[in-house]
């Protein structure tokens, strides 16, 4: 079940989709016409939050915090299909999570496709990243954080620190990532009825778009999934119950666990793709103090060591009628040094 909210916006959506996917456009025609609604989205940002666009090696947008007291920053990766950008969509949702989780964050324009094909925005994405080490920002206080196919670039992006000998960053967020670009999942199929967004995919195909036959769809920095996760952070994962890429996150979660890398995975029943982008939904203000809280678990001293872990698979669920929010959870606990002794019970 969902809000009855949510299944309204998710039925007007999947109509717009089908209405828009009987005309296939280029990407570019594609990025304009999206970024034209995009520039309608522009609201007031919370209270102590302000922006600041900014040059250099990778472009992008500082979103500070005048009331901050901790030291943690996000590196935001947006989504858009590797071939276009939200600002003010993204520009608010991310605005938010800084005044919830008491921090600041650099959302990076990376170079976006087809014009700038793969390997361009993993490149960019490392070189965010080292120029937030160079400007003094310690690895232990970054967050590695993205959407969609900024989800799939923020763990390609471990997949780069790991080969460039760089500190890994404290933990990563991956909402609604691609993983797997060879689709080898269930839901894929499944829930192609059932995604609103299911239709985009037709119009904006990352394997066409982005990939361009540069790489194979296993490769661990256009699929995530197929490398050593070994040495990675926390990872914590957010999607919703009827995506097509519901199996990218659990897939990826349960390998993360099997290498022993300290994971969580929290589904939202009847969720469409990065819900939290809609303010109007009712599930995103409990989806946004749930990610707020995981950013702040990552200061305490405990998070720093490796210590006893639960592996945690959630499924939350709003009761449409009562508001109520329902979480279910696999209550299993894992010690990460003994997954990775093969000792695990």
């Amino acid at each position: 079940m969902a809000s009855v909210r949510s299944k309204l916006i998710n039925m007007v959506t999947r109509t717009a989709m089908a209405l828009l996917s009987r005309t296939r456009k280029p990407p570019v025609k594609y990025r304009a016409q999206v970024a034209r609604i995009d520039a309608r989205r522009r609201k007031p940002l919370p209270a102590g939050i302000s922006t600041e666009d900014v040059e250099g090696r990778v472009p992008g947008r500082w979103i500070q915090n005048s009331a901050a007291t901790s030291k943690q920053t996000i590196l935001y990766l947006h989504g858009g299909a590797f071939i276009m950008r939200l600002p003010e969509g993204h520009t608010g949702m991310v605005a938010n999570f800084c005044a919830d989780a008491d921090v600041c964050a650099f959302m990076a324009w990376y170079r976006l496709a087809p014009e700038h094909p793969f390997p361009a925005a993993p490149e960019d994405c490392l070189a965010a990243y080292r120029s937030l080490l160079d400007a003094g920002h310690e690895a232990r206080d970054i967050v590695v954080m993205g959407d969609s196919a900024g989800g799939n670039l923020v763990l390609v992006l471990l997949h780069l620190i790991g080969r460039a000998g760089l500190p890994m960053p404290a933990g990563a967020i991956a909402i609604s990532p691609i993983t797997d670009f060879a689709q080898i999942s269930a839901t894929w199929r499944l829930n192609t009825w059932r995604d609103p967004l299911y239709r985009l995919q037709g119009i904006v195909n990352p394997v066409e778009h982005y990939v361009q036959g540069r790489a194979s769809p296993v490769d661990p920095l256009v699929s995530p999934y197929y490398g050593d996760l070994s040495g990675f952070p926390p990872l914590f994962f957010m999607v919703g119950g009827v995506e097509a890429l519901l199996d990218d996150s659990i897939g990826m979660a349960r390998k993360a666990v099997e290498q022993g890398v300290p994971t969580r995975v929290q589904i939202w029943a009847g969720m469409p793709h990065v819900f939290v982008l809609q303010e109007a939904l009712p599930e995103t203000r409990h989806a946004r103090r749930e990610i707020a809280g995981w950013l702040v678990s990552l200061r305490e001293p405990r998070a720093r060591s490796e210590p006893l872990y639960r592996s945690c698979v959630e499924v939350f669920d709003l009761a449409p009628l009562t508001g109520v929010l329902r979480r279910e959870t696999n209550d299993v606990f894992l010690d990460v040094r003994q997954v990775r002794s093969g000792d695990a019970r």
